[in-house]
């Protein structure tokens, strides 16, 4: 299949393969014990904290940003979309998979649409899996998820390590494997016959190669062809402010079986700050390795956790979804 080129460029895109600058090198991962997979049948966490005192321009979801440079005549050829509102009875469509992982996921508070809270000293905030399977027919080739994120004024992240958390993006963990041969997350190499995930994180600016800021980001990504047991820790070019709403798209296409062509790119606000094309999901004889899953996947950490208790919000889900992969690259 002939590639389709998606964007000429992606303008500074900091793409550090290999991560062979020891300031930006892999961070220790999580190593939470997994737990078999099963539905939640409540929500329930208290009453949770007064947030009555945020005023309306911290949490307006809807910042208009116009269209994605290039991207929505692509999102218009998707066999499946979905939009994923952060009201109502959301949380069933979501599994939670590592034990002690959900602690935030009561959104009853005013004016806030969903917000993710860390308690000090720990490492969750949370972590939660929409399966494609659980919803469709079947896992998909490409998928590109669109949200909306806010940190606040005040966000701290460690001294340690990266210094942030890991935030959401697709994965492949399971693949119906048995433990012991699956991977993706928390040191567990990726080589072609045993999943692969690619998330973000934020980190402190100083562990950014451009000191980017105030909340540099940077995805994680597991693939058979990474520079070590905790994947390539590519950053994006364009940081994130505080108190300030954010839309972030995320595109992932897995390879051809056999060939190193899969993709990764990452939009925030509508500009293009990382592009990936050289991503090695599987091997030949594994074309069952797809799109398993949207990682909803907030964990700080590595081996440090939050140094006190924060949060930060998000909105609205919107998934496109391609049944086979298009072929999308970013040409850098």
């Amino acid at each position: 299949m002939q590639r389709r080129v998606f964007l000429a460029s992606v303008a500074g895109t900091t793409v550090l393969a290999g991560c062979s600058n020891g300031a930006v090198g892999p961070d220790e991962e999580e190593a939470a014990d997994e737990i078999d997979a099963g539905e939640r049948e409540d929500n329930e966490t208290g009453p949770g904290p007064d947030y009555s005192e945020i005023n309306e321009s911290e949490t307006d979801p809807d910042p208009d940003y116009g269209e994605v440079n290039g991207a929505e005549e692509l999102l218009q050829t998707a066999d499946q979309y979905d939009s994923i509102s952060f009201e109502g009875n959301w949380a069933h469509l979501f599994r939670y998979v590592y034990e002690g992982s959900d602690t935030t996921t009561n959104t009853n508070w005013p004016n806030v649409p969903f917000r993710v809270r860390w308690p000090e000293g720990e490492y969750y905030g949370t972590t939660m899996d929409y399966f494609f399977k659980d919803h469709y027919d079947s896992e998909p080739e490409a998928g590109y998820v669109r949200t909306w994120m806010q940190f606040p004024d005040g966000w701290e992240f460690h001294s340690d390590g990266l210094g942030g958390t890991k935030l959401p993006g697709f994965a492949s963990r399971f693949n119906g494997r048995e433990e012991g041969e699956r991977a993706g997350w928390g040191g567990r190499a990726s080589d072609g016959t045993n999943g692969w995930s690619a998330r973000m994180f934020n980190c402190r600016p100083d562990r950014h190669p451009e000191h980017a800021g105030p909340i540099a980001l940077g995805s994680q990504i597991y693939h058979a062809n990474a520079a070590s047991e905790y994947g390539d820790h590519p950053r994006w070019s364009v940081p994130l402010e505080t108190k300030t709403w954010h839309r972030i798209d995320q595109y992932v296409e897995v390879n051809t079986p056999g060939k190193p062509d899969g993709s990764y790119l990452g939009w925030v606000d509508g500009e293009l700050a990382i592009g990936v094309d050289d991503l090695y999901m599987r091997e030949k004889g594994y074309e069952d390795i797809k799109i398993e899953s949207l990682w909803f996947n907030c964990y700080f950490g590595g081996d440090w956790k939050s140094p006190i208790e924060q949060h930060m919000h998000f909105d609205n889900l919107q998934l496109w979804l391609w049944d086979e992969r298009p072929g999308v690259t970013a040409k850098k």
